[in-house]
């Protein structure tokens, strides 16, 4: 069950003004690192320009 709410968020992410430079980077590293990893366990059920699109992205 989707429950609606009252006042929806106007942005995806939100950013706290006084966060360290160096947080944010570290987090976007482990994203970009567990996108990586998840595209190369597709790649391997993967076959032909499908698998070839996927590593390339890698």
């Amino acid at each position: 069950m989707i429950k609606q709410i009252e006042n929806p968020p106007s942005t995806l992410f939100t950013v706290i003004p006084d966060i360290p430079i160096e947080t944010l980077l570290i987090n976007s590293y482990e994203t970009v690192c567990s996108v990586s990893t998840l595209l190369l366990d597709l790649s391997d059920d993967l076959t032909g320009k499908q698998r070839d699109v996927a590593l390339a992205i890698h």
